[in-house]
């Protein structure tokens, strides 16, 4: 299950806030629990998408089936920061979706590109092969105006172009 939120609780300070996230989610991972499911924070904007909150609220909570799952195409706002997000999510992530990729490209009008068609996700690629995580990675289709199986073609596409560039960089 993907849970998102909004800033629980607005007044409060920051212990405050992941506590009162924590205290919403812990009946939903519990329930989930019970049934073998998993409840993954994920990074929708605000408060609750900060990866710094989402690794606070997981600690919290220390519950072996509640985790993060890392949209890039959220995370444009993160790019710089990226490696040492990356290290610090790690220990809780349960997937990371993928996405075409420039700096602030929410605020330009590229938030959802074609992987490959940005000039950050080379690098955010190389950051997750180099870190040795080895969980599962997705592709969304957040693109209505075209056919879903055109964009998962054109996105695989773009990875394996992204794939050969960093086989080729490991070989220099």
């Amino acid at each position: 299950l993907w849970i998102s939120m909004g800033d629980p609780a607005p007044q409060a300070p920051q212990g405050g806030k992941v506590q009162a996230a924590a205290t919403a989610i812990r009946p939903i991972a519990e329930a989930a629990a019970k049934i073998g499911c998993t409840v993954a924070l994920y990074n929708h904007g605000g408060w609750f998408g900060e990866p710094e909150n989402q690794v606070a609220i997981v600690e919290q909570l220390k519950m072996p089936n509640v985790g993060i799952v890392y949209n890039c195409h959220h995370g444009h706002s993160h790019i710089a920061r990226f490696p040492e997000l990356l290290r610090r999510m790690q220990p809780h992530l349960l997937a990371i979706n993928l996405n075409g990729m420039v700096i602030d490209g929410d605020k330009v009008g590229k938030k959802i590109l074609t992987l490959g068609e940005g000039d950050q996700e080379l690098a955010m690629l190389k950051t997750i092969r180099d870190s040795g995580w080895r969980g599962p990675v997705g592709i969304l289709d957040h693109r209505p105006e075209t056919d879903s199986e055109e964009t998962l073609r054109a996105n695989l596409a773009g990875l394996q172009k992204l794939r050969q560039q960093l086989a080729e960089a490991a070989k220099n």
